[in-house]
């Protein structure tokens, strides 16, 4: 379960709190000071609020997570879903504690972790959760496009790590290119594979 609020500021002082469970929206309490001041903003949010979690970002409202969210339940969370994801139960460090405590942890982000496959993911943990959070978001909200382009890019390939170098060679493979080389045998381009000559 998450909360996320909004904080009312023009016509009166108060707040909105949105919660959401399993990805839709469960409940919303409306706590201004001066109810009979906000008439308009209530139609108009109302009608706003997303109705699954998942459109929270794009929404446009000023939803923020609840920072009030019990650090407890935060690791409860993580340790449920990892051993969804793992099948063996998480223990977590005091370190970790203090990264999750001061983290966004959320079922939908959460699933997005666990699932994706993408190589800083491939050891899971809150100490890479918590590291890899903008990346997690950025998948959540625009999906997980490929990491690498359809084609040989030699500034992109200069900017990869020893380890990330052979995955772009293999994402190349994939697609039907194959290394093309000069007489010194220096790869200076990838080109599709050539079929072999029917005999």
């Amino acid at each position: 379960m998450n909360k996320y609020r909004i904080k009312l500021k023009k016509e009166t002082t108060g707040q909105i709190l949105v919660t959401y469970q399993e990805g839709t929206v469960k409940s919303i309490i409306f706590e201004p000071k001066e109810p009979e001041k906000i008439q308009n903003a209530f139609r108009y949010l109302i009608e706003r609020i997303p109705f699954f979690e998942k459109e929270v970002q794009s929404s446009g409202l000023p939803l923020e997570a609840v920072s009030g969210k019990l650090t407890a339940d935060k690791i409860a969370l993580f340790c449920r879903m990892y051993k969804q994801y793992c099948l063996v139960d998480y223990k977590i460090s005091r370190a970790e504690t203090g990264m999750i405590k001061g983290a966004e942890v959320t079922e939908p982000l959460l699933k997005v972790y666990f699932e994706t496959t993408e190589w800083w993911a491939k050891t899971k943990s809150v100490t890479n959760y918590y590291k890899n959070l903008n990346e997690i978001r950025r998948i959540a909200a625009v999906g997980n496009n490929p990491k690498f382009p359809n084609g040989w890019d030699k500034s992109f390939a200069a900017k990869l790590t020893p380890q990330q170098l052979p995955e772009y060679f293999r994402h190349l493979r994939e697609i039907g290119l194959e290394p093309k080389k000069n007489p010194l045998g220096h790869t200076i381009d990838w080109i599709p594979c050539k079929t072999p000559k029917d005999s």
